[in-house]
């Protein structure tokens, strides 16, 4: 996955991911482009928690 997908996935900016996640936005700011395994699984799992529409998760997955 790709950080900056992610963000607009959760709202566009970065905080928005981190509130999203449970982690601070300086935390964030700090990943790299490309998501580690344990990073996307966060992101899986918020989406999942606030029921965002799985295709768009999709589209974002299949980018990897």
């Amino acid at each position: 996955m790709k950080k900056q997908d992610v963000i607009d996935l959760f709202g566009g900016k970065s905080v928005d991911l981190a509130r999203a996640v449970g982690r601070s936005k300086q935390c964030v700011n700090h990943w790299k482009d490309d998501l580690t395994k344990s990073q996307s699984e966060a992101v899986i799992a918020a989406a999942v928690r606030m029921r965002l529409p799985l295709e768009n998760l999709d589209r974002i997955m299949a980018g990897d």
